[in-house]
């Protein structure tokens, strides 16, 4: 009897080991390394809105509101249907559901997209802002945007006009300025939620061309457009902060500059829509309107800012 005690309470014991080494195996690992390096070979889909689209030897090269990469699909046959669906999203400007892999566009659908409900968000608090700062600010505040380590979290508050509530957000994303391949857009709208925590207005400026940028690693860059700050200053004017190119203010054409730095190219960069600016709660640009005026993605809430600086916070330029 005791012999048949002492089976039946090993018998447990084995089973209830087994069925933790197979829960073990079923949950899911934390991703390591490894695991994130290879998932960067894998596909993407996204909804996004092609705003330019031009042939180039044997490929297109495609820009996207959404990015500021430049992205690539080849003119065959099989892409025939893809290529004619993109041209259409830009006439029309209308997003598109985009699979990507490795910078190459590999299918092209078309997609219904909700209206957002930014669109009943209004920003409580900015236009009590300063607009302008002294010249003796200026290096001081290009020295914090500069540092990732001084982005603190920071509470957002924004009213619903539609429910005449306020709801309560916050920004927390940290910017890579050592991944400058793209996310320039989120980098820009974390540094003016941090500007506006000092109490200090800006503007987003932006580019758009075939642009080309070098890196302090002498790394190239190639972007459909590119974005960050500028700030007026007293008695000189608009100044440019970008800690992507370097931790010191730039005039406004010394920065068009590096994003045309034509070192070592067997092309020349060239810009499609010279330097402009935008009242800063622009987050990204969806296309332009007939008379060339710039219609806004907006991103009130920081979540779109947030989810990006978080996706792009460990990762290096190429």
């Amino acid at each position: 009897m005791k012999k048949t005690i002492l089976f039946v309470a090993s018998m447990i014991i084995v089973t209830l080991n087994s069925c933790t080494q197979d829960r073990d195996m079923n949950e899911a690992a934390p991703i390591t390394s490894d695991v994130a390096t290879t998932s960067k070979n894998a596909e993407e889909s996204n909804n996004m809105t092609p705003f330019d689209i031009k042939k180039v030897n044997d490929n297109y090269k495609v820009a996207f509101a959404e990015s500021a990469r430049v992205y690539n699909i080849a003119n065959n046959h099989q892409n025939n249907q893809y290529i004619q669906r993109l041209k259409e999203a830009v006439e029309f400007h209308t997003p598109l559901l985009i699979t990507i892999h490795q910078n190459t566009i590999t299918n092209v659908q078309k997609t219904h997209v909700k209206r957002s409900t930014e669109t009943y968000l209004k920003e409580i608090g900015y236009e009590k802002l300063r607009d302008t700062i002294e010249q003796r600010e200026l290096r001081g505040i290009t020295n914090l945007l500069s540092n990732p380590n001084k982005y603190k979290m920071i509470n957002v508050n924004v009213l619903n006009v539609f429910m005449n509530n306020i709801l309560y957000y916050q920004s927390y994303g940290i910017p890579n300025f050592k991944y400058r391949t793209d996310g320039c857009y989120a980098r820009a709208h974390r540094m003016r939620q941090m500007l506006k925590e000092k109490g200090i207005k800006c503007e987003k400026i932006w580019i758009y061309g075939r642009l080309r940028a070098i890196t302090d690693e002498n790394k190239v860059i190639n972007w459909s457009y590119h974005v960050t700050v500028a700030v007026n200053v007293h008695g000189i004017g608009k100044m440019v902060i970008d800690p992507a190119f370097q931790n010191t203010p730039m005039t406004p054409n010394q920065w068009k500059q590096k994003c045309l730095n034509g070192r070592g190219a067997n092309y020349i960069p060239t810009v499609t829509r010279d330097i402009f600016c935008t009242s800063s709660d622009f987050y990204q640009i969806s296309s332009f309107d007939r008379y060339g005026k710039p219609i806004s993605i907006d991103d009130k809430t920081y979540t779109k800012t947030n989810k990006t600086l978080s996706n792009y916070l460990w990762k290096r330029d190429l």
